[in-house]
């Protein structure tokens, strides 16, 4: 069977904090694209809160990823 961590030889693998700066920079990239029309179609408050929101589920689904 095809083992793919066999011969993988790094000399500086990532460290928990630079994979999750990674993943955070990754999903922040397009939502930051997006958030003028999304607060002009939600509105102030709405657009507030659903931004408070939407950010605890990403930022704990992307800690659930990183401490996989």
């Amino acid at each position: 069977a095809y083992e793919p961590f066999h011969n993988r030889k790094m000399e500086h693998p990532n460290s928990d904090i630079r994979s999750f700066a990674n993943l955070l920079k990754s999903s922040l990239g397009s939502g930051i694209l997006a958030m003028p029309a999304a607060f002009k179609n939600a509105g102030t408050i709405v657009g507030i809160f659903g931004t408070i929101f939407l950010g605890y589920i990403c930022t704990h689904c992307v800690y659930l990823l990183v401490k996989t």
